[in-house]
Order: structure tokens, then C-alpha cells, then sequence
């Protein structure tokens, strides 16, 4: 259901107060912040530098099959190139990268990838990704998140995140920038992330173990192990490969316990998070993270080219608590009158086929994703506190008709400290199940008309059924009523019972059985299918040229079953259908300076599918009998709204991108810049509607992004190199819509994403003898401020604050064994990164604590 409570995280502004219309559209001008323009000419720079870099580098280029980097191959148009050949911007992490650098999880990705932030969640899997500044916790996912070739992207919603799959055994990770909707469809606006594992391998054993013991400050022990094993069953027929990880971290979050009331000193009322706290710890790390996964994969060549590869993952993600803290409390510290639990179960089963007809590539993919995202949430201040003070105490103060004998002062003073503190536990079940097939041909080589070329042509369908139960309770609701008044909540003197307002068969809410104050239950179904196809071809050697095209076609559907007595003004029953569809073009153009560097242009279109919304209690000012007004009516009034959407629109966006790639002195130097400019109108955005905790998504204005990104790596000695990721950002509002006007002003930026990131980082490897050697890695991420809020929020911390953390890794190999220490936020920085607001309560958010272990892996 729609309503504010509901919603896990309320994040950084994503859900602010709206105020009255203020006319139709707002538009205003803005520059640029000074360090946003020194980047984005500092990355000019770089593409002007590097093609004179280039033709000087020519002349003196050389065979050399040693003391050069490595050479990047991905797939990230869906057919196996060197990075350096794809016109668009794209960055891949290596599995060895990923070991050795010690990056596990989503935040990690962010500080080394550049152009890519987050919006933190609670814990693993409440995360939501953003790249190039296209931010939106609202609506459709504005990236693609894929596990190898199959999609786990799920739209935005209150009760989960982006799916965190365990980075282990894998081959890399790529990251592709800009509106990726040709091939990877309309949720891959800002870009696209996929986790590609590694392989069966058709012709040789293998198999390798790993533990990662560690200890985190304020924390406790962390211990993770995998095995992976590989066996050809039939030498280069058939193989299988798998693996298994395990892992325990440890929590660094505190407990402790709240007071038993609100009564505060000198007949004075507590406040929830701030000053409720006993000073007794009752419990140290609750927050700790237990991660099972089980991945298996069979390769098997049959005749005639066929290929054919089954796979299976099961992961399992449990937490005792979540990950944030109240900062007015203490650092590491909260004292939540309910704990906050969750569990996330992923299934991905899935069958890719291949044949080979030496001209081009039958590739299908089918595959079923399965998510299940159990948890509990602390809606005390929604449920109890504002259930106590608005509708209890207040309704009292504001009756026409007083219940006889009237409210004494004590009756209202324990409304607000005994009723408005009693714990209320939401529980939240959000389970994703899709089904999905792809279909594509992919050229080898072609000639059109004497033209060379290379082609892909497809077809793409998936069926996405979601459900959100949302059901939540307030222990001893009754009770403690009964106990304050003398009568029940029924009573036709309770100011919420009967006089109230009357059930009818329209608005059926009213209903504390079990203590019950709401429960919303909602399914989801989305339906799409998609043509689409990608052309290459040759205008000269050296120029070569490329269009894109997608249609989607979906249907969008939605039922919601609610009750209880904040459902009043919701139907018991509710649904909406909706059709949309889109054609998504992409253009490039790739001009080789010579065989190692090029410099390209790509326009792109991006685009994310609409969808219903609410539904949210209807505008009752007179009605039903005894004409009691809506839940929301006071918002309504106030902002002077007549009701709220059923549906919120398609948004969309151009993207502008210029870029350079290549290799210089002898495959020593390697260097890829980009810069972009981004159109994005019609944004889909959730609104607040404050007192009565609802909200609805709908489309707000438009926007403009554009930044820059650098990445550099230098073999500066045999045994030595240095990299450098850079990237910035300004992503700010142009106009506003009339839902938007009081929301967002013109000239205020995206929420969640940082000016600009900084990643150096050294990785040195020495030779001791035949059999070992010596390694030590560094990086030193700094992510710089970002807007949290609108400043229409009204919170104490719009701003989020830059931060920066060094990481350690060194150690030695011999044979097939490789043991390291490392440290992990060497220097412990503790300062709050975000402030997350979670049912209107702002908490603090941080990078995990030092922590300092030692890995060991053996290779057999």
C-alpha cells in the first residue's frame, strides 16, 4: 500500500512534504559549480591529450609480448571485444581485482568504478544504484542489473533494493555507462551493472578453497569461505563447475534499550530516537550479515556447434538488525523498540544455448528469477506516535462531540507517553518471481552492398508477478486504551470507534482485531516484450559507424487488498491496468587514431516504463456518515490537491557522449576519457503526503546532467603500476511540473549523487624466485559531497558530506598458494557518509568500521 509507514527507508529526500501548487512550470538557468567545470576541461584535456599522445606514440610502438597490460575483453554488446574498440564508456573489474582489492559489496563497486554512486539502505540488498547522476528511488529501476546474461532488475519500491549478488568466483564485472536500452532494455536509463561468473571449463580439473578471517573495530570476528571445484566429466564435451561461499560478518551497531514510556522528566513527552534512550546497552553488533550461497553450472558441447550451458544459484542473505544508527545517541548506537530483521532468498535458475553457424551466433537464454525479501520494520512513530497524538489526543481536543465524562489531562498526557510509545513491529514479505527469453543472432562477419559490417537482431520477453504484504500491529493496542479510559476502542464514546466514522462496505477500515492498525497487500504484474536489433559497419578503415533500435511494448498491472484503521478512504479492493511502450535509438561513431586508440561519439536514448500508484485514501471532505474527513484530507486542503494519480507516466532522456580509449608506449599507458551531457524530462518521483503517512509516485519535472571520467593505468616498471579513476557529476533540476512545485526548486540538485570521485590506487608485484613472489595493493577512494534532501524537507542534514578511506592488501604466493593481510578503512573514518530517513526519523549511516584480516587462498 502507499503509505508512508510502509515504507522501509525513506530516503534522502526521495519522500518529501509537497506544498501548494505554484503555478504550471518553473524554469531556471544555473551554472556550473568551479570544480564541476575544472573536471569536465580537465577530461577535455585528456581527449585532446590523447590523440597527440597517439600520433607520437605510433612511430615508437613495438611487439612485445611481455611487461605490457593486460588486454580487457567484455561482452558488453553481447559479443566478446576489446574494451578499447566499444564506443561508449564501460570499466571492468577483474575477479582477480575484485580478491585482491577486497570489494564485496555495492559501496565498495562505487568507490573504485567512477560515475556510479549509491543510495545507502538499511543493509545488503536495500541498496539503490545510480549511474551518471540519472537518480531515482521512485518508479522503474534507472539500472540494469544483470547476473550474467540474465536480468535481476527490479523496480524501485519501499520494501526492497537493488539484488547484491556475493562476489565470489567471478570473472569481472562490467559497468556500462549511459543509456544502455538498446540491448539491455528500458531500466538501463542511467546504464547497466552485470556480474559475469566464470565458466565451466571443458578440459581441465581444478579447484580452489579460500578463508578470510578478519576482526572490525567496535565489531567482532568476520570469517568467509568459499570452494570451488571444476571437473571435465568428458574431456572437452562436458563439465561442470561448482561453488559454495560462506560468511559471518560481524555487527558494529549497538542496542540499547529504550525507555519503557515517553514520560519524560517534569511531566514532559519523550521523543522517539533522540532522547528515549535508558543508557543501558542490551545488546553489542546486532547488526551482523550471514551470506549462504550455492552456485552450480554445466557446459556441455554437442554436435554441429551446439553449446549448451545450465546453471543454478541460490543465495541467502540474513541480518539480525540493519545497519544504521541514531547519531543523536552516539556513534554505532540506537535504541529501536523494535528490532528490524530480514532475510533475502534469490533463485536464479536459468538454460543459455548457443550455435555456432560460422557466419553468426544463435544465442537463447531462459531463465526464472525468484526473490523473496522477508523482514521487520520499527513503525512506532507511524503507527503508535502519530496514531496516539493525532487521532487520539487530537481528535479529543478538536470533538465537536466529547465522550462523557470529557478527557482528564492525565488521560491525554498517557495517550501521548503510554499509547503513542508502544512498540509496533511491521512486517513486510516482498517476493519477485519473472520469467524471462531472450532470443538474439549475432553476426561474425558480414558484408552489406561491399560494406563491412557486424549486426545483432533479437527478441525479448519477460513476465514479472511481485508481491508486498504489508501487515502491521500495535501489541496491546486495546489493552493500554482500555487501561487510559476506562472503556474500549470500540466503545461508542473511543474517538476512534464508531464516532469516527461508520464502516461501509466502501470503506471497510475499520478494524483492530489483534491489535491490527493497517495492513496493505499488493500484486504487482508487469509484461513486456521487445524487438531489437544493432548495426555496425565500415565508412572507412579507420571510421566506423553503429545504430541501435528497441521497441518495448508492456503492460502494467496492479491489485491492492487493504484494512485496518489507517486504510480509511482505501477501498477493501483496488486495481489498474496500464500499456506502455517505447522506441529506444542509439547512434556512434568510432574513429581509429591507429591500432591502439580511438576516439567515438554515441547519442543514446534512455527510457524507464510508467506504472500505477496508490492507491491513496480518496478526498472525503463531507463523508461517509457521520461525515468524518478523509486520512488525508487535511494534505489535501493544504496543498490544495483534490486527490491523488492512479498512474505515473514514462520518463525518458538523451544522452551526448564524447570519449577516447588507447594504449600508448608499447601497451604501458593506458588511458579512457569521457564527457556527456544528458536531456531527462518528465521524472518519476514519489510524493509525501505527511500527516496521514501516504505517498504517490508521479512525474515531477525535468533535468540536466553532465560530467566527466577519467581512468588511467601505468605500467610505470615491470613490477609497478599506477591507476587513477576519476569521474564528476552536476545533475540538477531545469522545471518543474505543478505536482512538483513546492517539492523541488530549479537549480537544486539530484539527490544522492556526489560532485565528483577520486580512486587512486598502486598495485606492486615482485618476483622472489621460480615459485614466489611478493604483491601489495592500495587504494585511496574519496567520494565528495552530494545533496541527501530537497531543502523543502526540513531536515537538519540535506548535505552529505565527502569522505575518504585508504585500504591495504599485501602478501606473497608460492606454487598455488597466496596468503595476504589486509585492512579494509585502514584509518577508521567514522564520520556519518549518508543520512537515511527511515519513517521520518533521520538516522546516520557510515562506512564500516576498520577492519583488519588475513585471506588465504589454494589453488589445487
Amino acid at each position: 500500500m502507499a503509505r508512508l509507514a510502509s515504507r522501509v527507508y525513506l530516503h534522502r529526500g526521495d519522500l518529501v512534504p509537497i506544498t501548494k501548487n505554484a503555478g504550471d512550470q518553473v524554469t531556471k538557468d544555473t551554472r556550473p559549480p568551479p570544480a564541476a567545470e575544472f573536471f569536465a576541461l580537465f577530461a577535455i584535456a585528456a581527449l585532446l591529450g590523447e590523440a597527440a599522445i597517439s600520433h607520437a606514440a605510433t612511430a615508437g610502438e613495438a611487439e612485445s609480448t611481455s611487461g605490457q597490460l593486460q588486454e580487457i575483453i567484455v561482452t558488453a554488446q553481447k559479443r566478446a571485444e576489446d574494451i578499447k574498440d566499444i564506443p561508449f564508456s564501460v570499466s571492468a573489474i577483474s575477479g582477480a581485482t575484485l580478491a585482491e582489492h577486497h570489494i564485496a559489496d555495492y559501496d565498495d563497486i562505487t568507490r573504485t568504478v567512477p560515475g556510479i554512486s549509491f543510495q545507502a539502505g538499511p543493509g545488503p540488498g536495500l541498496d539503490n544504484i545510480e549511474i551518471r547522476g540519472v537518480s531515482s528511488t521512485s518508479g522503474s529501476a534507472t539500472v540494469g542489473i544483470y547476473i550474467d546474461e540474465v536480468s535481476v532488475t527490479v523496480s524501485n519500491s519501499q520494501y526492497d533494493g537493488a539484488v547484491q549478488p556475493k562476489l565470489f568466483d567471478l570473472d569481472r564485472i562490467e559497468v556500462l555507462r549511459g543509456p544502455q536500452g538498446t540491448l539491455y532494455g528500458a531500466s538501463s536509463m542511467g546504464g547497466t551493472i552485470r556480474f559475469i561468473t566464470k565458466q565451466p571449463d571443458l578440459h581441465s580439473f581444478s579447484a580452489s578453497v579460500s578463508t578470510d578471517l578478519s576482526d572490525t573495530h567496535h565489531g567482532g570476528f568476520n570469517n568467509d569461505e568459499y570452494a570451488v571445484l571444476n571437473i571435465p566429466v568428458i574431456d572437452g564435451v562436458f563439465a561442470v563447475r561448482i561453488g559454495v561461499d560462506l560468511s559471518n560478518e560481524s555487527g558494529y551497531i549497538d542496542h540499547y534499550l529504550p525507555t519503557p514510556t515517553g514520560a519524560g522528566p517534569g511531566g514532559t513527552v519523550l521523543e522517539l530516537g533522540t532522547n528515549d534512550s535508558t543508557g543501558v546497552r542490551g545488546g553489542r553488533g546486532v547488526n551482523d550479515v550471514r551470506t549462504q550461497v550455492f552456485r552450480v553450472a554445466g557446459k556441455f558441447a554437442a554436435p554441429d556447434d551446439w553449446t549448451i550451458t545450465p546453471a543454478f544459484l541460490w543465495q541467502r542473505t540474513a541480518a539480525s538488525d540493519t545497519d544504521i544508527f541514531y547519531p543523536d545517541i552516539g556513534l554505532y548506537d540506537q535504541d529501536k523498540r523494535v528490532a528490524e530483521p530480514y532475510a533475502d532468498d534469490l533463485v536464479l535458475p536459468s538454460l543459455t544455448v548457443t550455435k555456432s553457424f560460422g557466419w553468426a551466433d544463435l544465442t537463447s537464454v531462459t531463465s526464472y528469477f525468484k526473490r523473496d525479501f522477508r523482514r521487520t520494520t520499527d513503525g512506532t512513530l507511524y503507527n503508535s506516535n502519530i496514531f496516539a497524538n493525532l487521532y487520539v489526543a487530537g481528535g479529543l481536543s478538536a470533538s465537536s462531540d466529547p465522550p462523557t465524562p470529557p478527557p482528564t489531562a492525565q488521560q491525554l498526557y498517557q495517550t501521548q507517553a503510554v499509547l503513542g510509545f508502544l512498540p509496533s513491529p511491521a512486517g513486510y514479505d516482498a517476493r519477485t518471481e519473472q520469467f524471462s527469453q531472450e532470443l538474439r543472432l549475432s553476426s561474425k562477419s558480414a558484408s552489406i552492398a561491399g560494406i563491412a559490417t557486424t549486426w545483432t537482431a533479437g527478441l525479448y520477453y519477460a513476465n514479472q508477478r511481485r508481491r508486498f504484504l504489508d501487515d502491521e500491529y500495535i501489541p496491546g493496542l486495546q489493552a493500554t486504551f482500555q487501561q487510559i479510559f476506562g472503556y474500549g476502542i470500540y466503545s461508542g464514546a473511543s474517538v476512534v470507534g464508531p464516532s469516527y466514522y461508520s464502516a461501509t462496505a466502501a470503506y471497510p477500515a475499520e478494524s483492530f482485531a489483534n491489535d491490527l492498525i493497517y495492513y496493505g497487500h499488493i500484486y504487482p504484474k508487469q509484461e513486456q516484450i521487445a524487438p531489437f536489433g544493432e548495426l555496425g559497419f565500415e565508412i572507412t578503415p579507420a571510421l566506423k559507424g553503429a545504430i541501435g533500435l528497441r521497441y518495448v511494448s508492456a503492460r502494467s498491472s496492479e491489485l491492492v487488498d487493504s484494512g485496518g484503521f489507517y486504510s480509511y478512504g482505501l477501498p477493501a479492493a483496488y486495481s489498474v491496468n496500464e500499456k506502455f511502450s517505447a522506441t529506444t535509438p542509439k547512434f556512434s561513431l568510432e574513429y581509429a587514431i591507429n591500432p591502439s586508440s580511438n576516439l567515438y561519439a554515441t547519442i543514446a536514448k534512455g527510457f524507464r516504463l510508467g506504472g500505477p500508484t496508490g492507491p491513496v485514501p480518496a478526498f472525503q471532505p463531507n463523508g461517509p456518515p457521520p461525515a468524518t474527513p478523509g486520512t488525508c484530507d487535511a494534505d489535501y486542503l493544504t496543498f490544495g490537491l483534490t486527490g491523488a494519480p492512479n498512474e505515473y507516466q514514462s520518463d525518458s532522456l538523451w544522452s551526448y557522449e564524447l570519449g577516447s580509449k588507447g594504449r600508448y608506449l608499447d601497451n604501458r599507458l593506458s588511458i579512457n576519457a569521457a564527457v556527456y551531457a544528458i536531456n531527462w524530462t518528465n521524472i518519476q518521483q514519489t510524493i509525501n503526503l505527511p500527516t496521514c503517512g501516504f505517498y504517490f509516485t508521479t512525474n515531477v519535472g525535468d533535468a540536466k546532467v553532465y560530467g566527466s571520467e577519467f581512468e588511467l593505468r601505468a605500467l610505470v616498471a615491470s613490477n609497478l603500476t599506477l591507476s587513477l579513476n576519476a569521474g564528476t557529476t552536476h545533475a540538477y533540476i531545469t522545471s518543474v511540473s505543478a505536482e512538483g512545485a513546492g517539492i523541488v526548486s530549479p537549480g537544486e540538485s539530484i539527490l544522492n549523487v556526489p560532485l565528483y570521485t577520486v580512486t587512486p590506487s598502486i598495485d606492486y608485484d615482485a618476483p622472489i624466485d621460480d615459485r614466489t613472489a611478493v604483491f601489495a595493493r592500495a587504494d585511496f577512494p574519496y567520494t565528495g559531497r552530494s545533496r541527501g534532501y530537497f531543502d523543502s524537507s526540513g531536515l537538519p542534514h540535506v548535505f552529505q558530506p565527502g569522505y575518504g578511506i585508504v585500504n591495504l592488501n599485501a602478501g606473497f604466493t608460492r606454487d598455488k598458494l597466496s596468503v595476504s593481510l589486509y585492512a579494509k578503512n585502514l584509518l577508521n573514518w567514522k564520520n556519518v557518509i549518508q543520512y537515511p530517513s527511515v519513517n521520518s526519523v533521520q538516522q546516520g549511516y557510515t562506512v564500516r568500521p576498520a577492519t583488519f584480516g588475513i585471506m588465504a587462498v589454494l589453488a589445487l
